[in-house]
């Protein structure tokens, strides 16, 4: 029945053992009288220091405060929390909040992403009889971090994957955070109740709505927004301090960052309000100053420079478009980051963007494409016009969905794989790129100057890029442009 015995043997041997290792922490941690907990609830030190590195954060550092004034008047010490859920737009500082939170607590911290996640064993545990048994990841984390308290952090609830054929995981969360039943549940691997009513949960999402109302109600839901450019220098501080201390060394050794890198830093958070993508930018920027590296060389004659101009041909396209737009164009720049050759920034729109504002972010999309075929040719486009095609389609797509188009206001039920709405999208992407075309036509030889001063200096931004670029940053389109707009979005 077995091929090879003396495998199979070591594999049942290495099971034998891994399950060994759970049940010897649990004796451990029995004989050592329980896990202790771990931190305090004092308001100032925690939830004034939230409040410095987190200020646009208001309402979460609140909820702190709150919990911790009335956790300091009973007789229990140590740190805990309600449940609560952070919904926000990805990229504004959620997770390293909580993480925070726990650091300043003094207690143990852990995050897993639920992105897709849809078993129910992740928190239950599964049977010691079965290959893959294991104890529950609450459980692990308290039995590993000998805390019986740590803040635990399911990061994307949102985004849960929905086969059930292990049970849900929203239903098994439901009694780890209802205080009667979080002192008793049961773990399937050692099938004993585990007390876990002095754990701390923090959940993140991006759209609270689509939680399960079970769920949600069993949570304090604290809207997150983005934060504003005044915001910056506490996000810059915890950034650099944050640097410091991966690498063990004084932040005093780091290089300081200059009023000018600052602007630039500031300019360009304008554009994507992103901590992510700034915690990137302020990382290169201390890594190029460290290594003494230019921002950029431009390249020598060659293959190499023809790469270059193809990619400044590119982002000079999307640009020009902008301020014929009449977008804040921010900074275009051919400096590779990450996998992108080069890109451009624009203004991000003040509160809610009308739907020709919109409209004409679409158009911006389609004007890297639109300049490679007129300086290229329909066969000199490259692949990297396709990331531009699927954004501009997506945009479109939610202009549809909240009624800024012909077809008007859409039923809930109609939207999805609808003839119609595609054939209605298809529309505002081809008239857009039409548009894109007639801008580039007729500004080829800003686009030409924007390009080849790209490939000299790697970066423009502001008022250096307008007076390059021909101008139009920052007004309005003139009312011709206006009615173009309205005329291709059916109105």
């Amino acid at each position: 029945m077995i091929a090879d015995p003396s495998k199979a043997a070591a594999v049942a041997e290495t099971l034998i053992e891994e399950k060994q290792v759970w049940a010897n922490k649990l004796s451990d941690a029995l004989e050592s009288g329980g896990l202790p907990l771990l931190g305090s609830c004092d308001v100032g030190a925690i939830a004034d220091e939230l409040d410095r590195r987190f200020p646009w954060m208001k309402s979460a550092n609140e909820f702190v405060r709150t919990a911790l004034t009335l956790r300091s008047k009973g007789r229990h010490a140590w740190f805990w929390m309600p449940p609560l859920l952070l919904d926000g737009p990805p990229g504004v500082g959620k997770t390293t909040w909580a993480k925070a939170l726990a650091k300043l607590a003094g207690t143990r911290s852990y995050v897993t992403s639920c992105a897709g996640h849809c078993n129910a064993f992740f928190l239950t545990g599964s049977n010691a009889g079965y290959r893959a048994g294991a104890p529950g990841w609450p459980v692990t984390r308290m039995l590993d971090g000998a805390c019986a308290n740590p803040v635990l952090l399911l990061d994307e609830i949102d985004k849960v994957g929905s086969n059930d054929h292990n049970g849900r995981l929203h239903d098994a969360l439901l009694p780890l955070l209802e205080p009667e039943t979080s002192g008793e549940v049961e773990d399937l691997f050692y099938e004993i109740p585990i007390d876990l009513s002095a754990v701390t949960w923090v959940f993140t999402s991006n759209d609270a709505s689509k939680l399960p109302e079970h769920l949600r109600s069993r949570l304090t839901v604290v809207k997150v927004g983005r934060p504003d450019p005044a915001h910056l220098p506490a996000v810059t501080e915890g950034i650099v301090a944050s640097i410091a201390g991966r690498y063990g060394i004084d932040q005093g050794v780091l290089p300081q960052i200059s009023e000018a890198e600052s602007a630039d830093l500031h300019g360009d958070f304008e554009g994507h309000r992103s901590l992510r993508t700034h915690r990137l930018a302020v990382e290169a920027l201390i890594a190029r100053r460290v290594s003494g590296r230019p921002e950029w060389t431009a390249p020598p004659l060659g293959a190499e420079t023809d790469r270059v101009y193809e990619t400044a041909v590119h982002e000079a396209g999307h640009a020009v478009c902008g301020l014929a737009c009449g977008i804040d164009v921010l900074k275009a720049t051919v400096v590779p980051a990450d996998s992108s050759l080069g890109h451009v920034l624009l203004k991000s729109p003040e509160g809610v963007a009308t739907s020709e504002e919109l409209a004409s972010r679409i158009v911006v999309m389609l004007g890297g494409r639109a300049a490679e075929i007129a300086f290229f040719g329909p066969a000199g486009a490259t692949s990297g016009v396709s990331s531009d095609v699927e954004r501009a389609e997506e945009l479109a797509r939610d202009m549809v969905s909240l009624g800024m188009s012909s077809l008007g206001l859409v039923p809930v039920k109609a939207k999805g794989d609808n003839a119609e709405i595609e054939a209605e999208v298809a529309r505002l992407v081809r008239e857009s790129a039409a548009k894109a075309a007639a801008i580039v036509a007729g500004r080829k030889d800003d686009i030409e100057r924007l390009a080849r001063e790209l490939v000299a200096r790697g970066t423009l931004r502001g008022d250096a890029l307008r007076s390059v670029a021909g101008g139009n940053a920052g007004r309005k389109p003139a009312g011709g442009a206006l009615r173009a707009v309205r005329a291709w979005l059916g109105r």
